[in-house]
């Protein structure tokens, strides 16, 4: 097994110890599953839709794909309907510690390790966690539209029924597609519009949308593509794209948690990388990963994605948070642009610094006064005493005894 990369608050980190024997390392996995399973039915979910116009709270316009069963069709041993969004935050806030954990999430943390545990015997890495829980409904084709780096996407179901299915004919963020005369990259796809970044004549980046269909074009001509790229294009900033290293799950790395750690790539660079990765075409660009009922491993991010099957199939997700500052509005929002500073969420010291003062000066050290008792006159025995003793020194120093 890899070594286990975790980012995340230091108190977590200590918590999650990938055992270095396989046999030990399946029963510590088994073992959280069970507890995984055993909360799922108390969880409090929620069946309402997201509202696309508003994805800082819909995960990015993600609740907006939610396609919820008819409850009477729920079966017997099913709860309720509903999602659950709950881990660790999603950013990092001005005037909280790295071991900040929002109040809505702190009941679940246990849960939350649980789940990591259970993957103590999988090629998986944890990025910040967040988890959601699932059940009683399906999703249109969507990718994760609020990415905040190159980081993993695991899931798995209690139930038997349903799958996750991926369509790889399109690599988000990490390609280059010529259509129709004009190089693209893939941005991000949600239930109404496709997103992409294109160059203007002096080589600035920028956000352009188009419908969907646009996306399902590229998708039965996947001979368009011109190659991959070698990193994941996080945001753009002053008209440049601005990446982050790819995660190999099986030898993963550290991912940045600031935007100033983002590597700024321009045009003539990407194309390189592109052309130098041709991708290959498979026979079918669609695959289902999570049909054996354990935990699989993808990237959100990377391929557009829905669940499929039986709805009321119950299901965990696990997605991460590596980027801790917000980068471009374009990332979140769907349609309307939000800039935010790279120092939105730093501590309010470093945004707003104290006026310097001159140093203070040290005071002087004053000399302590010590005032003497007054000495009456000596008593015959300390006369007595201070004789003996003149008599002594006078005798050791005629016999050369005093030093």
């Amino acid at each position: 097994m890899p070594p286990l990369i975790m980012q995340g608050p230091p108190s977590l980190k200590a918590a999650m110890q990938r055992p270095k024997k396989p046999r030990r390392a399946k029963e510590v996995a088994n073992r959280a599953w069970q507890t995984a399973k055993e909360i799922f039915d108390r969880l409090p979910l929620v069946s309402t839709l997201g509202d696309i116009t508003d994805p800082e709270n819909d995960y990015g316009g993600l609740k907006e794909s939610f396609k919820f069963a008819h409850d009477g069709d729920r079966p017997e041993h099913i709860v309720k309907a509903g999602v659950l969004f709950r881990g660790l935050a999603a950013c990092s806030k001005k005037g909280k510690s790295i071991e900040h954990v929002p109040e809505n999430s702190r009941p679940y943390l246990p849960l939350l390790t649980a789940l990591l545990t259970s993957m103590a015997n999988v090629e998986f890495s944890s990025y910040w966690s967040r988890f959601g829980a699932h059940v009683g409904h399906t999703t249109g084709w969507h990718t994760d539209n609020n990415t905040r780096g190159a980081h993993p996407n695991a899931h798995r179901a209690l139930d038997g029924g349903g799958c996750i299915r991926l369509c790889n004919a399109v690599h988000f963020r990490c390609s280059i597609i010529l259509w129709k005369g004009r190089y693209l990259v893939p941005w991000g796809l949600d239930a109404e519009v496709f997103r992409f970044m294109v160059w203007d004549g002096e080589g600035r980046a920028s956000i352009d949308w188009d419908t969907t269909e646009l996306f399902w074009e590229l998708v039965a001509n996947g001979g368009c593509t011109v190659g991959l790229l070698e990193v994941c294009l996080i945001d753009l900033k002053d008209g440049m794209a601005r990446a982050c290293p790819l995660v190999d799950p099986s030898s993963p790395c550290l991912l940045p948690e600031t935007s100033s750690e983002l590597l700024p790539m321009d045009a003539d660079t990407l194309m390189l990388q592109a052309i130098s990765n041709p991708v290959e075409v498979g026979a079918s660009p669609y695959k289902d990963v999570g049909t054996d009922g354990g935990w699989a491993v993808w990237f959100g991010w990377k391929h557009a994605h829905m669940w499929v099957g039986d709805p009321w199939c119950r299901r965990y997700h696990i997605f991460g948070c590596p980027l801790r500052n917000v980068p471009m509005g374009q990332v979140r929002k769907v349609k309307v642009p939000k800039e935010l500073p790279d120092e939105h969420f730093e501590p309010p010291c470093l945004r707003f610094p104290k006026k310097l003062h001159s140093p203070i000066q040290k005071r002087p050290t004053k000399p302590k006064r010590v005032t003497l008792p007054e000495m009456g006159p000596l008593s015959e025995y300390e006369e007595q005493r201070l004789d003996n003793i003149s008599t002594n020194r006078e005798m050791l120093a005629a016999l050369d005894l005093l030093h």
